[in-house]
């Protein structure tokens, strides 16, 4: 179920989950540990929504195969990786605890590249938790990204006219999903507008591309992101798989950039 930051009070929240209650006596699951993820970037922008449903481990099949034919139920996963957590807060403090992650991960180079999520194995304290890539650590791990990402830059050009011209940025959406219709982020970017021109250049002296794939050259490094080409209601959209942070960290995990085609 999903409803909005802004109108959250305990007495919505606990309504919600009778709600979906409902919903779940058919299928006879342990419903104790509620699940509430800010299904947005960070954890203040306007009009926030919230995923809100229940923590289930191994699942079977045939249940799985029921709830995703329900279309009141959705399955929310998260992927197993680093994560900073805030262990036990009060559900008053739930704003505060997430801001202060925020502040944490800026100070010691931890990049967020998903939604918070709190997590209620105690029913009025939840742990808050939200991916992050330890930036600093990756330092030291994994020289062969630098090396992939060489040969691809290296590669011979391939024209693709699809992509050709100016776009525009209009999200920035790390693990969550992209809604035409629906402002998510407020996109801040030294890449505001890309203009791609036929012989492999941009606008920008450091943004190369070819194929379907965006380059940021570095002195020492090369940065390869995917491009992916979408068309939602007859509108072009290009998802570029990237991160300002690539400039200082060739190993920072992309998170999605959405650009509009400029007429």
């Amino acid at each position: 179920m999903i409803i909005n930051l802004q109108k959250r009070t305990k007495e919505l929240i606990d309504k919600s989950f009778s709600d979906l209650d409902l919903y779940l006596k058919k299928y006879k699951l342990n419903t104790d540990i509620r699940v509430i993820v800010t299904e947005e970037v960070n954890y203040k922008e306007e009009n926030v929504e919230l995923f809100i449903g229940y923590l289930f481990h191994n699942l079977d099949l045939k249940t799985l195969k029921k709830i995703n034919k329900n279309k009141t139920l959705t399955i929310y996963s998260n992927p197993t990786m680093d994560y900073l957590i805030a262990p036990q807060v009060n559900e008053n403090n739930i704003s505060s605890a997430c801001n202060d992650i925020i502040k944490y991960s800026i100070e010691k180079n931890a990049q967020l590249i998903g939604p918070f999520t709190e997590i209620y194995y105690d029913k009025h304290k939840p742990n808050i938790y939200i991916m992050a890539h330890d930036l600093v650590r990756e330092e030291y791990e994994n020289e062969l990204i630098k090396e992939y990402n060489n040969k691809k830059y290296k590669e011979p050009f391939i024209l693709n006219r699809e992509i050709l011209g100016t776009w525009k940025i209009i999200e920035i959406l790390p693990n969550i999903n992209f809604n035409p219709n629906k402002q998510k982020s407020n996109p801040k970017t030294k890449y505001q507008i890309i203009e791609f021109f036929s012989d492999g250049t941009t606008n920008y002296n450091n943004l190369k591309w070819s194929g379907n794939k965006l380059f940021i050259v570095n002195k020492d490094y090369i940065v390869a992101n995917s491009i992916i080409l979408k068309k939602i209601d007859n509108k072009e959209y290009l998802e570029i798989r990237m991160t300002d942070l690539s400039e200082k960290y060739y190993h920072a995990k992309p998170i999605t950039y959405i650009y509009e085609k400029e007429k």
